[in-house]
């Protein structure tokens, strides 16, 4: 107990120092489309990932962190402005413009109302490609990671005597979805390896029993989304290969903004932040890309490293919404007063073994596309359980025991031992939807 107080004392007093003075810097790095295990700091031994374990060597990894919908521009609108995206009303990357008033208590405006010099370099996507003036950040970079990280380093090398928030967004490894569809990489080619040198197949690699039945007939009307429907076990090995090695890819051009910071000084008064907007179904359940409610999509890296806490690798199990919790988060670390209305909290007292406000984090989604039924789904989890409903279809209900079942191999809404805990979710989602005023959707998909 009294480490704990300690542990405590230390966090409040540090953050206490540095608000009255030199409230820390904020570098925050995104990835796109990557799925939490893809990290050899997550114990994969078929990638390399050393600069983004550079972080995590002297950081706390989130186990259990979850975006609020499995695709950019909604997810990337809710770390922004700390809501939900049907609060939001974005549901897909095709729609008109998000409402500027969203931005105006926004993360970037808050920042940069209260001191902060805040640049954004990268996809933004939001769901325009490059970020729009006037929501608090100054442009440093459009979209493309060639010259990004340069970009970032120029801007460290000639940083202000004020604090800064500093966004590099990257698209790799975005880039496995021209993969697929043979296309050129818009960020540059990766070499094919032999099939005897890719990883092997995932033990999910299998479509489950009692699948929902919409998942497939949602990828076959969007072939082009999902062109993988032909793919044999050797593509899928290649497919998991290129996938790693895009990432490695934009891993490197990470160390060079990691780099750039140690080298002008500003490590020990920089919190970095690394995570990504969604993952990837990487062949898991056969699925590529994302919108799918399967962990591989919905489940994300999530790393914090504070210079003010000097012990190694940490790692936390409390449920973390990424799109709720990156705004407050963010807002803590600069000593700056979250709005009373968001739904999310600050994860840095998690970095000291705190435990989380979440009893449950909330996933949206809705299948888009010109052919597509726009079904929309929601998956509520626990530390132990996820719940999946999808709105028309055969076994529209999923329910899996994560704990002893992480791969999501059985279905277990479809055996009647386990209807109290379906029960359960289910209600615990209606009140979400209530508190959210998600109502439209609850009447559409809830069984209750």
């Amino acid at each position: 107990m009294m480490n704990n107080f300690v542990k405590i004392c230390i966090f409040l007093i540090s953050f206490t120092l540095i608000s009255q003075n030199k409230r820390p810097n904020v570098l925050l790095i995104t990835t796109d489309q990557h799925t939490v295990s893809a990290l050899s700091a997550m114990g994969n031994s078929d990638i390399s990932t050393p600069n983004i374990d550079r972080i995590a060597n002297r950081g706390t990894i989130f186990n259990k962190a979850y975006v609020t919908f499995p695709l950019c521009s909604p997810s990337r609108a809710s770390m922004f402005t700390g809501k939900m995206p049907h609060e939001l009303g974005i549901y897909s990357n095709l729609q008109a413009k998000i409402d500027k008033n969203d931005f105006k208590t926004g993360l970037g405006q808050i920042m940069s109302d209260n001191g902060y010099d805040c640049v954004y370099g990268g996809k933004w996507h939001v769901p325009e490609i490059d970020i729009p003036n006037n929501i608090g950040f100054k442009n440093i970079a459009d979209s493309g990671d060639e010259g990004l990280a340069e970009k970032c380093i120029e801007y460290l090398n000639n940083a202000p005597k004020k604090p800064f928030f500093m966004v590099a967004s990257f698209v790799n490894p975005h880039d496995i979805c021209e993969y697929a569809r043979n296309q050129r990489l818009p960020n540059g080619e990766i070499d094919e390896i032999p099939v005897h040198d890719c990883p092997n197949l995932p033990i999910n690699h299998a479509i489950g029993a009692y699948e929902s039945e919409i998942i497939r007939l949602e990828q076959k009307l969007e072939s082009k989304v999902y062109p993988t429907a032909n793919y044999s076990d050797d593509d899928w090995r290649k497919y998991i290969s290129a996938y790693y090695r895009l990432i490695e890819k934009v891993d490197f051009e990470i160390g060079k903004i990691l780099n750039a910071l140690d080298k002008n000084g500003l490590d020990n008064n920089t919190i970095v932040i690394f995570t990504a907007d969604h993952g990837d179904g990487m062949s898991a359940h056969h699925w590529n890309q994302k919108t799918v409610l399967f962990e591989e999509s919905v489940h994300v890296p999530l790393i914090v490293r504070n210079p003010f806490n000097k012990k190694p690798q940490e790692r936390s199990n409390e449920l973390v919404s990424v799109g709720l919790d990156i705004m407050p988060t963010i807002l803590s670390i600069a000593n700056t007063e979250n709005s009373s209305d968001l739904l999310g909290h600050s994860i840095m007292p998690l970095t000291i073994k705190e435990k989380s406000n979440h009893d449950f984090v909330v996933v949206e989604t809705m299948f888009d596309g010109a052919n597509s039924l726009q079904t929309k789904g929601r998956a509520l989890i626990t530390k132990k359980f996820k719940y999946v409903i999808y709105e028309q279809g055969k076994n529209r209900e999923q329910l899996f025991d994560l704990e002893k079942d992480p791969f999501e191999i059985t279905n277990l809404a479809t055996n009647a031992r386990h209807k109290k805990q379906l029960v359960s979710m289910r209600k615990k989602l209606y009140d979400w939807c209530i508190k959210t005023n998600d109502l439209t959707v609850m009447k559409r998909l809830l069984i209750y």
